[in-house]
């Protein structure tokens, strides 16, 4: 048995009949609309399995896509879900180090560095 069954309103099936039918809408968009379509209760009943094939998609993303729309509702089920992003974080200074006492102090008889001065790190 099903966990989330869609039931859809009249007002939102022809909603989504109107968004397949026009085909000016993003790919997932009009997929999730399908899904939702065929997975509606009130409707001949599909099953997941049923309908990922005649979509193309895996059984998961459908039953994702029901449990958005039970849970969040119609403009979330249509959207793309994004993911959780950790916050990047900051590369290092590709660029060498030097310091006044590197300068001063750097090896005889080596040759100042790339700008006139002995650089450390490389």
């Amino acid at each position: 048995m099903k966990k989330y069954l869609v039931t859809l309103s009249t007002e939102e099936r022809q909603q989504l009949q109107a968004l397949v039918k026009t085909g000016r809408v993003a790919a997932r968009t009009w997929l999730h609309a399908q899904i939702l379509l065929h997975a509606d209760t009130a409707t001949e009943e599909w099953t997941d399995e049923r309908i990922s094939t005649a979509l193309d998609v895996h059984p998961t993303t459908v039953a994702h896509v029901r449990q958005r729309f039970v849970e969040e509702g119609l403009e979330v089920a249509l959207q793309r879900r994004r993911g959780r992003t950790s916050p990047r974080r900051k590369k290092a200074s590709r660029r060498p180090t030097s310091s006044p006492w590197l300068v001063a102090n750097r090896p005889m008889g080596r040759p100042a560095g790339v700008y006139g001065y002995w650089l450390s790190g490389w």
